[in-house]
Formats: C-alpha cells, sequence, structure tokens
C-alpha cells in the first residue's frame, strides 16, 4: 500500500508542482555518472548550520566529527527524482551504520515544509538523520556552496562528501544512477583519482593551483590533458581561464 501512495504521489507532483523559486529541479539523471563530475564546493568547508532533527534533538555541523565521511544529500519535497533515489541512500546507510572501516553517516538536509516531508520519509521508510529547512532559509545557509547552472539556478538534489573535519572532498549534482554509483562516491571520495582543482597534487586547492592552471590555460606551461580530469571545473571539457578563476575563488573561499 505504501509503495503504492509513494507512487501516486510523485506523479502527482511530477504534473502539478511550479518551479522553485530558488533550486531548480533535476528532471532526469544527468549523461554521465553523477559522481565523476568535477569542480563544486569540494575543497571548501561546509557552512555552520544550527537546525533538529526529527525527534527535534538539535543538530548542527559538529556531527561531521562523529564518522569517517558524512554523506549529506540536499533535497527539496517538490523533487520527484530526489524521493526517488532515498532509498538508496536509505541502503548506505543501513550498510555502513555499524562499520568502522571507514564510518559512513549519512545526513539528509530537505528543503520545504517540515511536516510534509516527514510524512514523504514515513510513505518511503526512510529513517536515517534527517534535517529540514525551508526555502528561505536553505539559501541563506547553503547558497555557498550549491552548484550553479548557467542560468543561474542551482540543480536539486545536490550530494557532498563531508570529512570529519568538516571539508567538502567531493560534490555532485543530479541523480545517481543507483546504489553502486552512490557506493563507489562514498567510499572512493568522488571517483577521481586526486581533489578537483588540486593541479599539483598537494591535496589542497591555493592559488599555486589557479596559477597552473592559468599558465595551462594561456598555452604558457602545461599539457591540458594532463589537466583536464581535475581541473575542468565548469565542466565544458577544456581548461581555460574560467576553470583558473573557479579554482582561485575556492582557494581563497569566496562563494557566488
Amino acid at each position: 500500500m505504501k509503495r503504492c501512495t509513494a507512487f501516486l504521489l510523485v506523479l502527482t507532483m511530477a504534473l502539478c508542482c511550479s518551479p522553485l523559486p530558488v533550486f531548480a529541479r533535476t528532471a532526469a539523471p544527468s549523461p554521465s555518472p553523477a559522481y565523476i563530475q568535477p569542480g563544486g564546493s569540494a575543497g571548501m568547508p561546509f557552512p555552520e548550520f544550527n537546525s533538529y532533527d526529527l525527534d527535534m534533538n538539535p543538530v548542527d555541523d559538529s556531527v561531521f566529527g562523529e564518522a569517517d565521511r558524512t554523506v549529506v544529500v540536499l533535497w527539496s519535497d517538490t523533487c520527484p527524482s530526489c524521493l526517488m533515489e532515498l532509498r538508496d541512500f536509505q541502503a548506505l546507510s543501513e550498510r555502513y551504520s555499524a562499520s568502522s572501516s571507514p564510518s559512513i553517516r549519512v545526513l539528509g538536509i530537505a528543503f520545504g515544509d517540515r511536516d510534509r516531508i516527514v510524512q514523504l520519509l514515513d510513505i518511503y521508510d526512510i529513517d536515517f538523520m534527517h534535517i529540514t529547512f525551508s526555502q528561505y532559509a536553505a539559501y541563506v545557509y547553503f547558497s555557498s556552496i550549491l552548484y550553479y547552472n548557467e542560468n543561474d539556478c542551482a540543480p536539486i538534489p545536490q550530494t557532498f562528501l563531508v570529512d570529519r573535519n568538516g571539508i567538502i572532498s567531493a560534490h555532485v549534482w543530479g541523480s545517481f544512477t543507483g546504489f553502486e554509483e552512490l557506493e563507489d562516491f562514498a567510499l572512493s571520495g568522488g571517483g577521481e583519482a586526486g581533489l578537483p582543482g588540486d593541479a599539483d597534487g598537494s591535496g589542497v586547492i591555493d592559488t599555486t593551483d589557479a596559477l597552473t592552471v592559468l599558465r595551462c590555460a594561456l598555452g604558457i606551461a602545461g599539457d591540458p590533458d594532463e589537466f583536464l580530469a581535475l581541473c575542468d571545473m565548469d565542466g565544458n571539457k577544456r581548461i581555460d581561464t574560467t576553470d583558473s578563476l573557479i579554482i582561485l575563488r575556492m582557494a581563497l573561499g569566496i562563494a557566488r
């Protein structure tokens, strides 16, 4: 009965819901696996926040220190594709809830009406930790780390891998193609060898990386193909000055 109700609810939302004022919805999975998308807010600290879980226990960003890594999924109660992949996040939470090698926590941050979100989670049998924010509060707290497309909209869902120190090690947008891809993201740190934007392989994003990519973009030094996997920050399949600017902003902690 729950599955039937869930299907009808998703169908109704897909047909009737109006566009979100701030966050655009993802209508279909990304054409390439979500976890290999470069760029985003990798290397940045996850914003400080204060909220409550669904049992009204206080939750803040100190929660990241309780596991080796935390998979944070940001979704909206008006996003059908978000709802359809919640069961994969639930499976990930169940598989690694007692694991210590590594320990992985799943944290859902849902935007929208709290009562509606609680109802949806009950319908879909989701019990991993969730906190909720209104659309406005979500913008205030998280706009600095969201990926924005060419229309200046942030497609939902967006997923972050955060370490014990609260630093984002990987960031993707769009739906995963299934549980295996999500698990690979959680275990491998994003599917790429290295940190997006880390041109010199030092393990941190700094101004040297931005300068290295700029020199490559201008044809002064370096082979663009060597930097394409990690430093094509805007996803246009080439190394250019825009990539170096994005990396510089990451190094300086400047959000758009």
